[in-house]
């Protein structure tokens, strides 16, 4: 947890140094599903065709083309028909930084055309590199005399890198489609929570996939770096 006082330090310090531009805020909410989880016990397996993840996310723009970005998942995870049953909460806050790869690429490219600007400012592909915490929550409902309460949550850092192709519907609004892989240190238990994780160092990971809704609350542009 010590990383994320001393990031939050930064940020305020930066936010108390510097100018905040409230249109350079966006906020964004996506639904989707989550598959490939690496670590299940024998016999578990967690149902992927269903919309089980859910995220919010919030953008600052630092720069032309960089930004900060917090999110926040929650993914339900449920036993598919062929599965012993499972039933719990993951929960996910990740801290990091944004950029579009396709300015990245083309910025590089000499002669650029003006219909090529033109297409680069409604469509980017964003990505997305960062640092958090996770927990799981079992759901699964024991006996009075369970005594064993290791299983009941699981606490865990995660590493997440997603990939955003976004359609600007204006300077305002965008929609997207995410795919994420986030993956996990130090968790100590299967992601069915019955059993223990062989390697809980760097190990137990999972992707998602959704679609969403971008959009700037503040409309003002005043002193605001361009975002197309």
């Amino acid at each position: 947890m010590k990383y994320l006082a001393c990031l939050s330090l930064i940020l305020t310090q930066y936010f108390a140094q510097g100018q905040f531009i409230p249109s350079n805020l966006k906020l964004d909410f996506s639904a989707g599903n989550h598959f490939n989880h690496t670590q299940l016990a024998d016999g578990y397996h967690i149902k992927t065709i269903a919309l089980h993840n859910l995220m919010g996310g919030m953008t600052y723009m630092l720069k032309s083309n960089l930004s900060l970005r917090s999110e926040f998942a929650v993914d339900m995870n449920r036993p598919t028909s062929e599965s012993l049953y499972l039933k719990n909460d993951y929960f996910r806050t990740t801290i990091g930084v944004s950029s579009d790869l396709l300015d990245i690429r083309l910025k590089r490219t000499e002669g650029f055309k003006n219909a090529a600007r033109l297409w680069q400012d409604k469509f980017k592909l964003i990505g997305f590199f960062g640092i958090g915490v996770s927990t799981m929550v079992n759901k699964v409902k024991f006996d009075e005399d369970y005594g064993n309460k290791i299983f009941l949550y699981d606490y865990m850092y995660n590493v997440t890198g997603s990939i955003t192709p976004t359609y600007y519907l204006n300077r305002y609004t965008s929609v997207f489609l995410r795919v994420s892989m986030i993956g996990h240190i130090r968790q100590a238990y299967t992601f069915d929570l019955m059993d223990y994780n062989p390697n809980p160092f760097f190990d137990g990971a999972f992707m998602t996939c959704g679609a969403g809704l971008a959009f700037t609350p503040f409309k003002s542009v005043v002193g605001a770096h361009a975002i197309n």
